[in-house]
């Protein structure tokens, strides 16, 4: 008999056609309310106009703005929300289930958004969107939300990128800032160089990993080896990606940072060589122009073993393993989920090179596990920051104290980098119209230089 009851209570609760909820006007959600005993409360929605989608988007914090002090009222009702919003999850695969329903509900087709100039607004049901900006709420009416916010990014063509003008600038300022920072590094080497521990005194420390793999003479070189293929799946990704140089820009900021974080932790301390087989010079650089020298040495050879680099002293952390992990990082990121192949290659090359730089006994176990884990947080990090569009959210003028350089790098992505390609022959034809329209601008700007004196002289003849 209770049982009986219990599903008779919740035949009431539950409409017939759940998917029908997100159609509801406002008089269906109160006749809704009506019935399921809650009538006191239909003067709150009607006042806020909450409708079928605004209900399936309502949460308890919604409630509280109709229920105040009922505190036993407000978590029944939102059970039963609660409860319609699970049940239609589960019927239904999206909010909007097809572009056509969508449009079918603001009047606006998909044709209608993209073709929407900054200039134009767009109307839904003779309202315009862009003149009531703010007054559209997006937790109460999503779908006039995703209109407006559309009509304001389709001059993009619905891309990440707000306004390309300063984009080119700002991938040069990064580039620039990778190559001073690497320039600050390798001078700091020359610097911890010159202090590195003496062998005699002071033997390598002891270490699980180290004391455990034995000595493996040709692990350093597979470990560039490894580096230089991720290198190039790098480079083949920048080709062919669309927005190849917020992927670039994003790549140089995130690697200069990490080496100002490792040329600061390598001065602080200086720990014994972890081999040795491994012989540091007994020469020293000395005076500022021969570290000068020794860091133009260390920066032009790329800081590698295969082209004759040796350094000691830098154990803290390890270099290799931050472009390593790097690499992995950014081309799992912007390659499509589906290609997991690729994923897992790259990650089995990071994993590799990171056990070959351990087998090779040139750092720390340390060393490759500090700089896996700084490299790949302050990847996420950066990336959650801009996926999440932190710098305009309320709260963006601290993002900006605290992280400038993202702030400008940012200052004009305003979504998700989407995996999209494009032929490379894109790429050689736009550099073509642009050279030849240079080509054409300087020889036109001559030309007009030549002929004003020309044309001022033949003026005084005249006269």
């Amino acid at each position: 008999m209770k049982m009986a009851k219990l599903v008779k209570a919740e035949s009431l609760v539950m409409p017939s056609d759940v998917k029908s909820v997100r159609k509801w006007s406002v008089e269906n959600t109160l006749n809704w309310l009506s019935s399921i005993g809650y009538e006191d409360c239909s003067r709150y929605f009607k006042e806020h106009k909450i409708n079928g989608r605004a209900l399936l988007m309502l949460n308890e914090d919604d409630l509280k703005e109709v229920i105040r002090h009922n505190v036993g009222q407000r978590k029944n009702l939102y059970h039963i929300v609660k409860q319609l919003q699970i049940q239609y999850n589960k019927t239904t695969s999206s909010f909007f289930e097809s572009d056509s329903e969508a449009s079918e509900m603001t009047g606006v087709d998909e044709e209608q958004l993209n073709s929407t100039s900054d200039n134009d607004s767009v109307k839904v049901s003779g309202v315009s969107l862009k003149s009531l900006g703010e007054e559209i709420d997006p937790n109460l009416c999503q779908n006039c939300y995703k209109v407006y916010h559309h009509s304001f990014e389709a001059s993009a063509n619905n891309g990440p990128i707000r306004n390309h003008r300063g984009e080119k600038r700002k991938t040069l300022v990064s580039v620039i800032y990778l190559f001073l920072t690497c320039l600050w590094t390798s001078f700091m080497l020359t610097v911890v160089h010159d202090r590195v521990p003496d062998m005699q005194k002071y033997p390598p420390l002891p270490d699980i990993i180290l004391d455990n793999v034995p000595l493996i003479p040709w692990a350093f070189f597979a470990t560039e080896l490894i580096g230089l293929a991720l290198v190039t799946m790098f480079l083949i990704l920048l080709v062919f990606h669309k927005y190849r140089m917020i992927i670039f820009r994003r790549m140089c900021s995130l690697g200069g940072t990490i080496f100002i974080l490792r040329s600061i932790t390598m001065l602080i301390t200086s720990l014994s060589v972890p081999g040795v087989h491994i012989q540091c010079s007994s020469q020293r650089y000395g005076s500022f122009m021969n570290k000068l020298n020794g860091a133009w040495s260390i920066l032009s050879g790329g800081g590698l073993y295969v082209q004759g680099v040796r350094t000691c002293g830098d154990y803290m952390f390890s270099g290799h393993t931050v472009w390593l992990t790097l690499l992995n990082h950014f081309i799992t990121e912007y390659t499509p989920r589906s290609m997991y192949w690729i994923h897992t290659t790259s990650w089995i090359m990071n994993m590799f090179g990171l056990f070959f730089i351990l087998g090779a006994h040139e750092h720390y176990s340390i060393d490759v596990f500090v700089a896996f884990y700084i490299t790949s947080r302050l990847f996420l990090y950066y990336h959650s920051l801009s996926n999440n569009m932190a710098l305009f959210q309320s709260d963006h003028q601290r993002v900006k104290v605290w992280f400038p350089l993202f702030s400008y790098f940012e200052s004009n992505i305003r979504s998700m980098v989407p995996n999209e390609y494009q032929c490379p022959t894109n790429i050689f034809n736009k550099m073509h119209k642009s050279v030849k329209f240079r080509i054409k601008k300087i020889s036109f700007s001559a030309y007009s230089t030549k002929n004003v004196p020309n044309s001022s002289s033949n003026g005084k003849k005249s006269k």
